[in-house]
């Protein structure tokens, strides 16, 4: 049983490690405008720029809400796949004074970043961002939250990204 347990540990991770590589998030570099719904025919609107730092083992993001009710909304992250880790990692921070740490996931059509589980009140809270339907000029970004560890999970913002 000891062994069957070791191998499958370690077949998931080897799965695991071969489903990131440093090139997963790639796409996400340039300059980009977003556009949201925010109900009553309102539109918001920001500029999200994404640049390789550090010899291009990173990405940089600068996030700026230049219309709408979140007006001077701001943040920035640093984006880094980790080789040892076999996962790429996020932190965030904005002017409202939050930070998100958050680790990778990646799927055939989805690319998340996912935060840890929090409990509080007796449910797991967890956040996700989702880039999915990646396009060459064009991806939209989903914020997810959930309150059972992650059997479902609530839209909060949905973003349609088009590059400038």
């Amino acid at each position: 049983m000891k062994t069957l347990l070791s191998f499958l540990f370690t077949f998931y991770l080897v799965i695991g490690l071969a489903q990131q590589s440093p090139d997963d998030f790639l796409f996400w570099e340039g300059t980009w405008q977003g556009i949201w719904d925010e109900g009553n025919n309102q539109q918001g609107e920001a500029i999200n720029t994404v640049t390789k730092i550090l010899n291009g083992t990173a990405l940089h993001e600068n996030f700026e809400v230049t219309k709408g009710s979140s007006k001077g909304f701001m943040g920035t992250s640093i984006s880094a796949f980790i080789p040892k880790a076999g996962a790429w990692k996020q932190n965030w921070f904005d002017n409202q004074g939050a930070h998100f740490d958050f680790t990778a996931e990646v799927n055939a059509d989805k690319k998340m970043f996912v935060t840890g589980i929090t409990e509080k009140d007796g449910k797991k809270h967890q956040q996700r961002m989702v880039f999915y339907d990646i396009e060459n000029n064009s991806f939209t970004w989903d914020w997810e939250q959930t309150q059972d560890g992650g059997k479902t999970w609530q839209l909060a913002w949905r973003i349609f990204y088009k590059k400038i």
